[in-house]
């Protein structure tokens, strides 16, 4: 494993600056849409109650011990995706990581 860390800062380290914060945007940008994505499947999970079909009693739960998720995290997430059905400008920034996660949980605070 470590050889594949070592290898793959090698080749981050051949990079131009500009090259490196090319492939460093891309990667932010896919945080971002990943934490939107998890945070919609929280949401389905709620919905549709799967998590109970999965043997867990309480999202908290499913998200804690199902996804290795802090309980906190998962609240943070799902109480982003509900603002998020309301706020589909805000919703595309943050899956294409035009915005941050810090400043998405700012802005649903003040929505």
């Amino acid at each position: 494993m470590a050889t594949l860390l070592n290898e793959s800062l090698e080749t981050l380290s051949r990079l131009s600056p500009r090259k490196l914060h090319h492939v460093s945007r891309v990667h932010r940008a896919t945080l971002g849409s990943a934490e939107w994505h998890l945070a919609l499947c929280l949401l389905a999970a709620v919905h549709t109650m799967a998590y109970r079909t999965l043997g867990y009693s309480n999202i908290t739960e499913y998200a804690e011990r199902g996804l290795n998720l802090s309980g906190r995290k998962a609240g943070a997430l799902l109480s982003a995706a509900r603002a998020l059905q309301h706020l589909p400008i805000l919703s595309e920034a943050f899956r294409t990581g035009q915005i941050c996660w810090a400043k998405l949980r700012a802005f649903v605070g003040l929505a």
